[in-house]
């Protein structure tokens, strides 16, 4: 029996959060057999993005901490600026 090799590719996706919208790497293959948990397909959301960012700056982490604590929870990358708009906007 031969095996089919698929390839796994990386493709950008733009997720809107409650405060904003932020771009994400997503896995993808040629054969569909990936399934995401964080972010599912066709999702465009992640919702409570923003109460963990406030829960994390709340605990005293710095912008640049909490930027790369999502990047390497979540493959997105945020702005310091959103960070921080976010933090404004509930205080």
């Amino acid at each position: 029996m031969i095996q089919k090799i698929y390839v796994m590719a990386l493709s950008s996706k733009e997720v809107i959060i409650d405060n904003g919208v932020i771009s994400v790497e997503v896995l993808r293959d040629r054969a569909s057999t990936f399934e995401p948990v964080l972010l599912p397909k066709r999702q465009t959301k992640i919702p409570g993005l923003d109460d963990k960012i406030l829960s994390l700056y709340a605990k005293g982490m710095r912008l640049s901490d909490i930027q790369i604590r999502i990047q390497e929870l979540y493959g997105a990358n945020v702005s310091e600026s959103l960070i921080s708009n976010i933090t404004v906007l509930c205080y």
